[in-house]
């Protein structure tokens, strides 16, 4: 009888533990202001989380990120025999670490997946690794095909959208350029826009574009990127596109500091670094 006890205690602790493990958290949004500013302050680079993500504990500071579907993070392998690899993943584990005191939880704000200090914390850390092999990860963009690639425009249309219709909520680096997908798709637009005639200067990435070209804003699958195109073809379905000359792209910094201009594939882009609040700035025409 106390075999079949144990038994029945030893069932019951592993069910009790697996439901632990397999919850689905909801994870508050961050309303806190003075938490906010610390956060913006901080040069935190927040995890994307975008709606319909799903987020389910592993233990009590482990938490799996698991993306809806055609969302994927664009990630950097930063540890084991495939670091420096730039991959797709629609998972990733985040671990919320209190190294002084006690109380470390998860949050999100403004469509950014946080780790923010309790009251018996005072300081809190966040990493992020694969969920299968524990390599270590750095989320240097994210991809969602649900908001379709559209240039920036006076009028919305197929191929065109309104800046202030799409909020920027994600942050992107070099290295997001250097995923397969990404690059395949940038030069799917440029034959788009060119056709078997894409410019040598997009070819090279050179900054000194000739005259009678400019940028145009895009929304690239939920992140503004900025393509090279000729002034005169500057337009989709005969609506103008809002056209800006080289020297009036630039990025600003409002909160924690970075966000630098980058060039890459003939695109312009703001590489937010320590920034939480990054802007990619266009005078257009």
């Amino acid at each position: 009888m106390k075999a079949i006890s144990f038994i029945f205690i030893l069932f019951f602790g592993l069910l009790l533990s697996s439901c632990t493990r397999n919850e689905e958290i909801n994870v508050k949004e961050l309303t806190d202001q003075v938490q906010i500013d610390n956060l913006q302050k901080s040069g935190i680079r927040g995890i994307p989380f975008p709606k319909s993500s799903k987020a389910m504990r592993v233990k009590d500071d482990v938490t799996d990120i698991i993306l809806p579907d055609d969302v994927f993070f664009i990630a950097k392998i930063l540890s084991g025999e495939n670091a420096g690899q730039v991959i797709n993943t629609s998972v990733a584990r985040v671990t919320c670490s209190c190294t002084k005191g006690s109380g470390c939880s998860p949050v999100v704000y403004s469509g950014n997946y946080y780790c923010v200090m309790n009251s018996g914390c005072t300081s809190c850390s966040m990493s992020t690794s694969a969920n299968k092999n524990n390599e270590s990860l750095q989320i240097v963009g994210i991809i969602d095909t649900r908001n379709p690639v559209k240039f920036f425009a006076k009028q919305e249309s197929r191929f065109t959208v309104k800046e202030v219709s799409v909020p920027n909520q994600y942050f992107i680096s070099e290295d997001f350029f250097k995923n397969e997908y990404v690059k395949n798709e940038i030069n799917n637009i440029y034959k788009f826009i060119y056709g078997e005639n894409i410019p040598e200067f997009i070819k090279t990435n050179s900054n000194e574009i000739p005259d009678g070209y400019g940028y145009v804003k895009a929304n690239f699958f939920g992140n503004e990127i900025m393509f090279p195109i000729e002034k005169k073809n500057a337009f989709m379905d005969g609506i103008a596109l809002d056209f800006t000359l080289a020297s009036k792209v630039s990025c600003n910094c409002s909160k924690g500091s970075g966000c630098k201009l980058g060039s890459i594939l003939g695109t312009k882009y703001c590489d937010a670094g320590g920034c939480t609040v990054c802007t990619l700035i266009d005078n257009a025409d």
